[in-house]
Formats: structure tokens, C-alpha cells, sequence
């Protein structure tokens, strides 16, 4: 025969169903239930916004790299030097100008690096595009100036058709220390003390005869003194000997 269940037992199995039921019915509501914040996705045929291929290189033929370089020789001794700049602004492009009239621009206070340059010692092609071009440019400084050779990076970007070969100054920055720069501090290093070196003759005989006479003089006194008080003393016993030599004589 079946035992019943205790009053304990089925308070239990009472509290275990209404928790079932309580969990049961939270997990209907939140499935059951709509969100109000869920918004519907949607999809149309919009492209992917993807990103325009890098342009690619283009050689830089003879006669071109001789255009440039002569627009930064002139570049370089009107503008950069604050010397006719009337002769720059056709150069310049408008990107560099930053809006100034040409008024402005001969005031001197332009957006361009000044250096006191001699001339230029080195053009070297940086990249070449079709439309961009830079090459770094490395300046002389003029004599006693106290400056070293600077290296700067000189951007061009052709205006107007292909066929103008029309190009303007789109930028001119510093490239920061120059290996002229460490190169010229070693060398000038290297020279002082080339030149210390040289101009070193060794020590004068002066400064080698003064301190061993001091150490003669220090050693020698006391051994005269020590030869003439000895000297004293052997002739004093000599007069000694022969005055008691005398009276031993008168008394024999």
C-alpha cells in the first residue's frame, strides 16, 4: 500500500511548482513580448564605400627633372632667400600662397622656410606621380653664416593640361637634420682635435727641471749640512788631539 505524503513534502513540491511557474511565465513575456527599441533591419544596393587605388609611379624623364630643378633654383634664390620675390609668385601654387595677394607676398612674410642658401649642392627625385612630384633638395649655406648644409623637400603639382607641362610649388618642408649636418660636426670634431694635437709641442724643459730641482733641494740640504757639520766636527777633534799631543809633550 502506498504511503501518503507528509504535510512537509507537499508544502515543498508546492514551492517548487510555483517557482517553475514564476520562471515559466517571465521567459513567455520576453519572448512574447515586442521590443520597442528593435528597429527592423533593412538592405539596399548601395556600393561599399571602397577606397581609390594609390596612384601609380611614373618615370620622370630627363627634360622634366631639368624643369624642375631650374623652377627650384629660382625658387630657391627669390623666395626662399626674400630676394625679388616678384620673380617667385608666378612659381607658386595656390595651395602654398594660402591666400595671399601678390601684395602680401612681397611684404616677405610668406609661408615659405627661409635659408640663407648659396646655392643648391643636391636635387634628388623623392617620387614621382602622374601630377605630384617631389625631390629633395639639400642646400649650401652662404660663408660665414654659422649654419651647415640644410636638406629640404620640395613638392611640384602640374596645373592646367598635359600638354602645358605647367608646374607650380605645392610645398616646401624642412626634412630636419641633415646627415650634412652630423657629417660636418664630426668632421669639425675631428679637426679641433687634429689641431689641438698638432699645435701640442710637449712639455718646455722649465717644467721638468723645476720640480727635480725642488726634490734636489729638499734631499741635498740636510746632506750639505750633514758633510759641513762633519767636517767641522773632524777638524775640531784633529785640534783636540794635537793640543793634548802638545801638553803631554811639555810634561814629559
Amino acid at each position: 500500500m502506498r504511503r501518503p505524503w507528509s504535510a512537509r513534502t507537499k508544502r515543498r513540491l508546492i514551492r517548487v511548482g510555483v517557482l517553475f511557474s514564476v520562471i515559466i511565465g517571465i521567459t513567455a513575456l520576453v519572448v512574447l513580448l515586442p521590443n520597442p527599441h528593435r528597429e527592423a533591419e533593412t538592405f539596399n544596393d548601395v556600393p561599399v564605400d571602397v577606397p581609390a587605388p594609390a596612384p601609380e609611379p611614373v618615370a620622370a624623364g630627363p627634360k622634366l627633372r631639368k624643369l624642375l630643378i631650374n623652377e627650384t633654383d629660382t625658387f630657391v634664390r627669390t623666395a626662399v632667400r626674400r630676394h625679388d620675390l616678384a620673380a617667385s609668385w608666378p612659381l607658386i601654387h595656390p595651395n602654398l600662397k594660402q591666400g595671399l595677394t601678390k601684395k602680401q607676398w612681397l611684404t616677405g612674410n610668406i609661408p615659405v622656410v627661409p635659408f640663407p642658401a648659396k646655392g643648391i649642392i643636391a636635387w634628388d627625385l623623392d617620387y614621382s606621380y602622374p601630377g605630384d612630384i617631389a625631390a629633395d633638395v639639400v642646400l649650401q649655406p652662404v660663408p660665414k653664416s654659422g649654419l651647415y648644409r640644410k636638406t629640404f623637400t620640395i613638392e611640384f603639382k602640374r596645373v592646367g593640361g598635359a600638354s602645358e607641362n605647367r608646374w607650380l610649388v605645392y610645398s616646401w618642408v624642412p626634412s630636419g637634420v641633415s646627415q650634412a649636418l652630423i657629417d660636418d660636426e664630426h668632421a669639425a670634431g675631428v679637426a679641433a682635435a687634429l689641431e689641438n694635437v698638432k699645435g701640442h709641442q710637449g712639455l718646455s724643459p722649465v717644467w721638468i727641471l723645476v720640480p727635480v730641482g725642488f726634490i734636489l733641494t729638499v734631499f741635498m740640504l740636510p746632506l750639505a749640512a750633514y758633510v759641513v757639520e762633519r767636517r767641522r766636527s773632524r777638524r775640531a777633534l784633529a785640534a783636540h788631539q794635537a793640543a793634548l799631543a802638545e801638553r803631554h809633550s811639555r810634561d814629559s
